[in-house]
């Protein structure tokens, strides 16, 4: 009895933290280098769609990860990376763009 609780505890210590590490990896890190990398390519002007999109699914995401709702708020992190990526790569494109 002693080896599975022991057991139980490990495992839900794993699942709880499991939520933190890939929203900071994902979220924090991901989609806000994806927003920043839109933002110096001039994506504001260029995808207004795709960047205000961006910045509002990262606002969200950052909302949900202070109530700890982690799957929330790394599928709404994925979908800020994604759009911001989109402008980056729409605002590049755009003529008089910086290649």
């Amino acid at each position: 009895m002693r080896g599975a609780r022991g057991s139980a505890v490990v495992l839900a210590m794993c699942a709880t933290a499991c939520g933190p590490a890939g929203y900071y990896s994902g979220v924090a890190r991901e989609a806000t280098r994806a927003v920043v990398a839109a933002r110096k390519a001039g994506a504001a002007k260029t995808a207004p769609y795709e960047w205000t999109g961006a910045l509002l699914y990262l606002e969200r995401a950052r909302d949900l990860a202070g109530y700890a709702r982690w799957q929330d708020a790394l599928a709404l992190g994925r979908r800020a990376a994604s759009l911001a990526r989109a402008a980056e790569e729409r605002a590049r494109r755009a003529p008089g763009a910086p290649r």
